[in-house]
């Protein structure tokens, strides 16, 4: 299923279930796809720049997966983006590492949000400190929110060394020499005895991009959506001297690490930056009330204020202004308690629905699209929109010739909101909905388990079309110079029927017939034969995904070569498609596999029982692909806790998450779970059930406290005493805090 059918699967679901109402076996089957499905948007947003929905959407996502991780705590992994976002890197430039954390923010969308927040707060704060409560002397520091690329700037004895992109929080892209070409960034401090750690944002102003796009427009290059999609391709370049010439700006509005002692608010950290000659933005507020927060982010001259700006800003940012209170509010591992974002409503515009198109994807789904009559929304004019699904259609009452609000958050594909029905003039037509496909003329099934029509004929040419889309795609087998085009015309000229024939294209009838097409000729010919040859040794994460089965998409088969290879397969010369296909039919084997659930392991086994799929695979093998390089993203740490696994239960002085980092390092495996192949659990304070289960099994080792672990293995002491130390600190300032600054009573 594409991404974008997928999503909007989900969507529908969690409309019609509310977190309330659900139950546990329903989370558990739909966790792991939840989790891919806001990975991948992740990475089309801050890594690829082509986000396909809306901000509303996707914090519509976001929001049912951390309610419902809420009702059902145990369920929740590592891998989650509301502990951890993920899928953010590409791989042109060199990794580096955040040594603090650039997490994200909250979101809130209206005024009951910041309260609920504000009173959050307030609990928190007087639990630590047991007393009465103080609210009123909590205040806030309200700043624009950014719609761009967020930054790490690193300065060392007062010197620029480094710029890091966000990434997934943890880790993100080495822009350091691009970042050197913008003006706004200084080289140098003012106060060159100050190391810093820093956190902005990368802009283009709206002049800037309207140039941009000028000349991209002279040089029949394609247009850039938005200054933010300008942004980022302007920062990702290789070539330093075209990042220069993009006139990008970095404003700057957080100390990470390197504060200088005595500054006890916010808004003095902003001061100082711009006295260390950075770009700070002007526009702030102080509010000394949460009430003061709200009618200032729902008046909606502030957003008018902000539209009148140079810069695209989505939002506010409201902050609070104590440092001390933030370290006493700390942090989860997706977002600081310290600060929420407000989002602005998603940018709507009426039009008139002209006529609507049905297109078929590769599983057979038939989605409309909505042609309008243009309009400008944001950066672009609209003629297109997405309708969604025949249910939405029928459930909005919406008609060919409505006048109907277009909605375009984020600056991503537009789509439907709803008719204006008080604008009708009695002209306007039901649409139809198809009784056949509109490709191959096959008469249209109506799902029983979701809200979809399919056609159900898998030789369909707009099936065929898409599969083989998806099998040239840079995410499976990214094979070069096998365009929209020349799939639309070896389908339609029958040179193919499947993936597997486009081994096929180098026979002598085929290479001339296909020769014979439009913009293909000798050279072109042979740059897609290298391709399609270079594919065959492609990795087996890329030809499962490429498949194309229902649920497997490319993090998931990843997570699947990765099982396969710890079952010592990846060892085994001649593993072929028999072994792939006896092990991915296999419910034991897939049942082991942490996050697959019973959907996907149905949508495997329907997958190979299908006798043309079976001719395919033998088609691959026979043709040259390859089905046994595994090229291992993870590679295997070699270290002294090699091949040794720990799970951690319990409190410890330092966050379980540190001790995992520390193990992994020195090559060990951290489980989330115990099981009977667990070398050792390591237990701190109140531990949970897995300490029994410990004592009933008789592999695992109990280690109690970082002390015995220190004991065991001595050469964690280097690693885990300066956490320690820093924890203690962190600690002790927490309680000295009232006393020194004469803070909160």
């Amino acid at each position: 299923m594409e991404l974008s059918q997928e999503t909007e699967k989900y969507l529908n679901f969690i409309s019609s279930h509310p977190v309330a109402s659900l139950q546990e076996k329903q989370f558990s089957d739909i966790y792991q796809d939840l989790i891919n499905i806001l990975g991948q948007h992740n990475k089309l947003y801050y890594i690829d720049s082509t986000p396909i929905i809306s901000d509303s959407q996707y914090d519509e996502l976001f929001a049912y997966l951390k309610s419902a991780e809420e009702m059902f705590p145990h369920i929740i992994r590592s891998d989650s983006p509301t502990q951890r976002l993920t899928y953010q890197l590409q791989e042109n430039f060199q990794q580096a590492e955040h040594i603090i954390p650039l997490l994200s923010l909250e979101n809130s969308y209206n005024g009951d949000d910041l309260t609920a927040w504000d009173e959050s707060i307030k609990r928190l704060y007087n639990k630590q400190k047991e007393q009465e409560p103080t609210s009123h002397e909590i205040t806030y520091v309200c700043e624009p929110k950014y719609d761009g690329i967020s930054i790490e700037l690193i300065y060392k004895n007062g010197e620029y060394v480094q710029a890091i992109t966000r990434g997934d929080g943890y880790i993100g892209e080495d822009i350091t020499e691009n970042v050197k070409t913008l003006l706004s960034v200084p080289f140098y401090l003012k106060d060159r005895s100050l190391s810093l750690r820093l956190r902005g944002e990368i802009v283009m102003t709206k002049k800037a991009f309207e140039r941009v796009n000028k000349e991209r427009e002279q040089n029949n290059e394609a247009l850039f959506a938005n200054p933010r999609n300008a942004a980022s391709g302007s920062l990702r370049q290789l070539d330093t001297s075209v990042t220069a010439k993009r006139w990008l700006e970095c404003y700057v509005y957080q100390v990470l690490e390197g504060r200088p002692d005595g500054m006890e608010k916010h808004e003095e950290t902003l001061d100082f930056l711009k006295e260390q000659w950075f770009l700070v933005f002007p526009w702030r507020k102080h509010c000394s009330t949460i009430q003061t927060v709200i009618s200032l982010c729902t008046d909606p001259h502030t957003k008018e204020t902000f539209d009148k700006k140079e810069i695209d800003f989505d939002g506010i940012v409201i902050k609070v202004n104590n440092l001390s209170l933030r370290e006493i509010l700390g942090e989860t591992n997706h977002h600081p308690r310290r600060a929420m974002a407000y989002k602005f409503p998603a940018k709507q515009v009426v039009t008139r629905l002209a006529s609507v198109d049905w297109q078929v994807g590769r599983t057979g789904i038939l989605t409309p699209t909505a042609n309008l009559e243009p309009v400008l929304l944001g950066w672009v004019t609209i003629s297109r929109a997405s309708l969604h699904n025949a249910e939405f259609i029928k459930e909005k009452d919406i008609q060919l010739h409505d006048s109907v609000w277009i909605q375009r958050s984020g600056e991503v594909i537009p789509y439907v909101v709803a008719p204006v029905i008080n604008a009708r003039t009695g002209k306007e037509q039901e649409i139809s909905i198809p009784e056949k496909c509109p490709v191959c003329q096959t008469p249209v099934v109506w799902s029983k388990t979701d809200i979809h029509i399919y056609c159900p004929n898998a030789t369909c040419p707009a099936q065929i079309k898409g599969k083989i889309a998806y099998w040239v795609s840079r995410d499976a087998m990214n094979i070069d110079g096998i365009g929209d085009s020349i799939i639309e015309q070896l389908v339609d000229q029958k040179l193919v029927k499947n993936v597997a024939d486009l081994y096929t294209l180098e026979e002598p009838q085929k290479r001339i017939q296909m020769m014979a097409m439009p913009l293909i000729g000798q050279r072109k010919f042979q740059l897609i034969a290298d391709e399609l040859r270079k594919s065959k040794n492609s990795a087996l994460r890329r030809v499962i995904n490429g498949l194309g089965i229902q649920h497997i998409g490319k993090k998931m088969a990843q997570i699947i070569v990765e099982a396969i290879a710890n079952k010592g397969y990846s060892e085994k010369k001649d593993f072929g498609v028999e072994d792939l296909e006896r092990l991915l039919t296999n419910d034991e084997f897939l049942r082991s596999i942490k996050g697959i659930g019973s959907e996907t392991i149905i949508s495997l086994e329907v997958w190979f029982s299908n006798e043309d799929n079976k001719q395919m695979l033998d088609a691959l093998v026979k043709a040259g692909v390859n089905f046994s390089i595994f090229d291992l993203r993870r590679k295997n740490i070699e270290g002294k806790l090699s091949g040794k696994s720990f799970c951690i239960t319990g409190t410890f002085e330092i966050p379980r998450k540190v001790i995992a980092e520390i193990l992994t390092k020195h090559g060990a495996i951290v489980v989330d779970n115990l099981t009977q192949s667990t070398d050792f659990l390591i237990v701190g304070n109140d531990p949970s059930s897995k300490l029994d289960k410990a004592k009933e099994q008789q592999n695992t080792i109990i280690i109690e406290g970082l002390d015995k672990l220190e004991t065991r293995y001595p050469f964690l002491t280097d690693d885990i005493q300066p956490m320690k130390l820093f924890a203690e600190q962190k600690e002790k300032k927490k309680k000295e805090m009232p006393k020194q600054q004469g803070l909160f009573g």
